[in-house]
């Protein structure tokens, strides 16, 4: 019963230290947008999301045309890490600089450093909305 209570414990401290990792990159990337730093930005990428968009050019204006929500928010709020088909997804409530709210969907991919990257971001608009 006890190495059942210790197993738990180790669990949930380690799943602790991966929601905070996850969550500083995602902070990392959205201080980055706020301040223009597309290099910063463009390194919390996933390796794969970085071929998608093969410069810090081109992954930026994929941002600012498709994502502009997350470019200097007036809130963000982390809400939850939950696990959809292995991956973490970690579910951020945004508040665009216009006041529209958002729900963010942030997929993350480990890396064999054992870092955390964005592997990709779906914006969802809170109900009752319009842009």
């Amino acid at each position: 019963m006890f190495s059942l209570l210790v197993y738990a414990v180790i669990c949930t401290a380690n799943q602790d230290g991966v929601k905070a990792d996850i969550r500083s990159v995602i902070e990392l990337q959205l201080d980055a947008f706020a301040r223009g730093d597309a290099t910063i930005a463009y390194a919390q990428a996933s390796p794969e999301i970085q071929t998608l968009f093969p410069t810090e050019e081109i992954f930026m204006m994929m941002v600012h045309s498709g994502y502009a929500a997350l470019i200097a928010p007036r809130r963000v709020e982390f809400l939850e890490l939950f696990y959809d088909q292995a991956s973490p997804v970690y579910r951020v409530g945004i508040e665009s600089p216009n006041g529209t709210r958002w729900i963010a969907f942030y997929r993350m991919a480990a890396q064999p450093d054992r870092s955390w990257r964005i592997a990709g971001c779906v914006l969802t608009i809170i109900s009752g909305q319009s842009v």
